[in-house]
């Protein structure tokens, strides 16, 4: 069916309370128009803009478009330019009245870079579900509870289930919208389309200048390695990487506080009795034990990478082996890191979200033991945080951290990092 751009009448009052509202506001959803069918070729587009969602009208053949959330004014006006553009000459930007909200807790069934990538046969088993209208990577959630220690069963549940990105989130309930037949119908539609970056609709957007692939590493003398110790973690600091950790150990039932995204006294310790405890990280600590004396220099030293190695090596029955591709890819982020380009921050993005549905799949079919994979997803969050403040002492901000760290495990465990 075609799109049916439908008239907006915006009187005086709703310019006064948009008005008001762009003080206090932080987000904003983008209404596109009402819709009959969800086949239409231009309707399929708007996918590679930004998150979109459907909300039902008086008329029941119809449903309002929606794209967003945005977290400032600007962003959303560049979206409804390039709608414009598009033939939507009746789009338009709202706040979010995040004032109306409260603060609910919810479990993460799924996430990543496009719809395509959830399984929603699997989302639909669980119940009820919701999408978190908030622009960047798509998260499914479900479950409604006050606080998180009521979401914590509930999470362990979905997490045996084969939901590995169980994750308890807390999040202002304005943000939640729940999944309708309509959404479902239209993600499982589209295929081979990624989240669109807003960047490319604004003036400031455009691709970073500086590509991994035009930097040369520097030689390595295979011999002389030197001594790498691994970087105190910064304690005060909340970030995402903790908080997966965090979520990670509340499985093993070694994290019992809500997470908070700061590496704590209470989240090292939950960490290192959950290495010490568990049977299956007990037998890998021993194989890194054996191997102690072995210096390698450039990140291979710290303990929880070499574990997390021990781990990859047993999982993928391959002998990690690095050659002088490897090699120089270290060195070059140990000596030298500079800022990923947009296309290559993407490729360690994917690379982490294809090993986990990799990971998903092998569960399933007997080839991986669940506790093995539930292993390696805990070490490799650790090493994310060891690796992020790594960059972090370097003077890189914690994005740019963060896409580093995950080069660097990809050099680490995949190989050369400028050929993902």
């Amino acid at each position: 069916m075609n799109i049916k751009h439908f008239s907006l009448v915006l009187t005086i009052s709703f310019c006064i309370q948009l008005a008001g509202f762009a003080q206090t506001s932080t987000s904003y959803v983008v209404h596109v128009g009402a819709i009959e069918g969800l086949e239409s070729a231009a309707l399929n587009s708007l996918s590679e803009i930004g998150n979109i969602y459907f909300t039902p009208t008086s008329a029941a053949d119809k449903n309002e478009v929606m794209i967003g959330s945005f977290d400032d004014l600007s962003k959303a006006e560049a979206v409804i330019q390039s709608l414009n553009n598009k033939g939507f000459a009746n789009a338009y930007a709202a706040p979010l009245p995040t004032s109306k909200g409260v603060d609910i807790h919810v479990i993460q069934l799924a996430k990543g870079n496009s719809m395509e990538q959830i399984d929603w046969s699997a989302v639909q088993a669980v119940g009820k579900a919701y999408s978190i209208v908030k622009q960047g990577s798509v998260k499914v959630v479900t479950g409604l509870y006050p606080d998180y220690q009521s979401a914590l069963p509930r999470q362990n549940e979905l997490y045996q289930a084969g939901f590995v990105d169980a994750q308890i989130l807390k999040i202002n309930s304005i943000y939640l919208h729940e999944l309708t037949s309509a959404d479902i119908a239209f993600q499982q539609s589209v295929k081979g389309r990624e989240i669109g970056n807003v960047t490319e609709f604004t003036a400031k957007g455009g691709v970073s200048a500086y590509s991994m692939e035009d930097e040369i590493p520097p030689a390595v003398n295979r011999v002389a390695l030197s001594k790498s110790i691994a970087p105190a973690i910064n304690e005060t600091l909340a970030r995402n990487s903790v908080k997966n950790l965090q979520s990670l150990l509340a499985i093993y039932g070694t994290f019992n506080e809500e997470p908070n995204g700061r590496y704590d006294d209470k989240t090292a310790n939950g960490y290192y009795a959950t290495v010490q405890l568990d049977p299956i990280l007990k037998k890998y600590s021993a194989v890194v034990e054996n191997k102690s004396s072995i210096t390698s220099g450039f990140f291979t030293d710290w303990s929880d990478v070499k574990l997390l190695m021990a781990i990859s090596e047993d999982i993928t029955n391959r002998k990690i082996e690095l050659g002088d591709a490897e090699l120089k890819a270290l060195v070059s982020l140990y000596k030298s890191p500079k800022v990923l380009g947009v296309a290559d921050a993407e490729k360690v993005n994917a690379w982490r979200l294809k090993l986990n549905t990799q990971f998903e799949t092998w569960v399933t079919t007997g080839k991986l033991n669940a506790e093995s994979q539930k292993a390696y997803m805990l070490v490799s969050n650790k090493a994310q945080v060891l690796l992020e403040d790594y960059f972090l002492n370097k003077g890189f901000a914690i994005p740019d951290a963060s896409n580093l760290a995950k080069a660097t495990m990809y050099a680490l465990l995949v190989g050369n990092y400028q050929y993902i």
